[in-house]
């Protein structure tokens, strides 16, 4: 059931790097139904408490994603670029 919280938590970083709420929609059905799909093949039904784990898992990642995303980390982001040079004026060497 770990390996399921740990790949569920990325997932929802990787969308809440790059789309907004609507994008997590699909992504729990998506989940859903490839959760079932494994614990059914594993020889067990899926029950509510990892089908729910999962879900929140999926949550936490995209809120985690979502706030990376936010202004409140841009000015971490410059720090990790070099410094910005402006560009040279016509006819200087």
């Amino acid at each position: 059931m770990m390996p399921f919280a740990v790949v569920a938590t990325l997932i929802g970083a990787v969308l809440g790097l790059r789309f907004t709420m609507i994008a997590v929609l699909p992504a729990i059905s998506f989940a859903l139904t490839i959760a079932g799909a494994t614990a059914i093949t594993s020889g067990g039904a899926p029950t509510i408490a990892e089908m729910s784990l999962f879900l929140i898992c999926l949550q936490v990642g995209y809120v985690v994603g979502a706030a990376v995303r936010s202004p409140l980390f841009a000015g971490v982001k410059r720090a990790w670029h070099l410094p910005h040079r402006p560009p040279r004026r016509a006819g200087s060497s």
